[in-house]
């Protein structure tokens, strides 16, 4: 989002807030019952609670804040979308005028409390109110990250947190309003309670989390580098299994070949003694034939 859109969305966000928070600051000076309805005169001619002013602050703030929502999240071209917010500007602006001349005419023909402690208190609460009102319209544009309802950590984590605080701010301008006395602090500090509990709480879940999604990276690490070592280990035991095969067989061959010149000298010594027998039976033959010579010569 360029800087002069931000600027036009956040405006058109802003100006619905600043029109709700002067319909109800202006309630807190008027009596609980005020001029209602007039003739073309300008006479009264019906005289209503207060508390019908809600109306017109809810449809002047519903109104234009609706008209600027749709025209920056619906996708359109850059030209539609800021002459929407322009437009949403201009009616923001037209209705803040409404509102001041209705709460001047009302004013005039109507009974005006006097401005007493309590009706300070009730306004300067009710102002608190609509601040944290609009800063939950400013929050999600100050927010880098942009939020994905599709994920369950941003819907707990960022939404949850915003729509509290819109809920808070709008419960404290209304609550203290319509009592408009001290017991309105019961009613600040209660919802602020609530908001600051809420908050605590789902930080330290998100810490929780954190802290668990990093000691399951870390185990998912560690399991890994056991994989590893494991695969090592057996790499390591499948190479020495085979450097002993392989020994094994280097021995087996060279018992083989061993073997088989040892049966090779046994056959030549085998060889060679039985021709050195035949050689000792030739010469006793050859003695046995000079003794009978010898005889046969004697005779």
């Amino acid at each position: 989002m360029k800087k002069s859109e931000k600027i036009l969305t956040i405006t058109a966000m802003v100006l619905p807030c600043i029109i709700f928070t002067i319909v109800l600051l202006s309630m807190c000076f008027m009596h609980k019952e005020i001029a209602a309805h007039f003739n073309s005169q300008g006479e009264v001619t019906r005289y209503g609670s207060r508390y019908e002013l809600f109306i017109v602050a809810f449809l002047f703030y519903l109104i234009p804040l609706i008209m600027a929502i749709v025209f920056h999240k619906v996708e359109m071209s850059k030209v539609t979308r800021t002459c929407g917010l322009c437009g949403s500007i201009i009616m923001s602006l037209s209705f803040i005028g409404v509102a001041i001349y209705l709460i001047v005419i009302i004013s005039n023909n109507s009974i005006m409390n006097p401005f007493v402690l309590e009706q300070r208190v009730s306004m300067i609460l009710t102002l608190l109110g609509c601040a944290l009102l609009t800063y939950a319209h400013v929050l999600p544009f100050t927010n880098k990250k942009k939020i994905n309802l599709k994920l369950k950590s941003d819907i707990i984590f960022e939404l949850i947190p915003l729509m509290l605080l819109y809920l808070c701010g709008m419960g404290i301008a209304i609550g203290c309003v319509m009592l408009n006395n001290f017991y309105s602090f019961i009613v600040f500090f209660v919802l602020l309670a609530i908001l600051l509990g809420v908050c605590l709480g789902l930080r330290y879940l998100q810490k929780k989390s954190l802290k668990s999604a990093v000691v399951v990276g870390e185990n998912k690490v560690l399991s890994e580098e056991q994989s590893v070592d494991i695969l090592q280990d057996s790499n390591a035991n499948n190479e020495l299994e085979n450097s002993s095969k392989n020994a094994q067989d280097f021995n087996n061959v060279n018992e083989l070949e061993n073997n088989s010149v040892n049966e090779q000298d046994s056959d030549n010594n085998k060889g060679l003694d039985s021709i050195n027998d035949k050689e000792l039976d030739s010469n006793n033959y050859k003695e046995q034939e000079s003794i009978s010579d010898s005889k046969i010569d004697n005779v």
